[in-house]
């Protein structure tokens, strides 16, 4: 996806888990416009990162 995404124009953020999404969100949320989480990362699992996110930017597009 990341090869799809930065193809295609795209700056492309990878996170090595849950975590480190909910941290690379916060420090990049002005710039985000898409989230794709894995339902399954490790230290916190999607869902998890998808309520953060949406805490810190309600209108945020999610995809899990």
């Amino acid at each position: 996806m990341e090869i799809v995404l930065h193809g295609a124009g795209y700056h492309v953020i990878i996170s090595e888990d849950g975590e480190d999404a909910v941290r690379k969100f916060m420090e990049n949320h002005e710039a985000v416009c898409l989230c794709l989480l894995d339902m399954n990362m490790p230290k916190k699992k999607g869902i998890a990162v998808y309520h953060e996110i949406r805490k810190i930017n309600p209108g945020a597009s999610l995809f899990l």
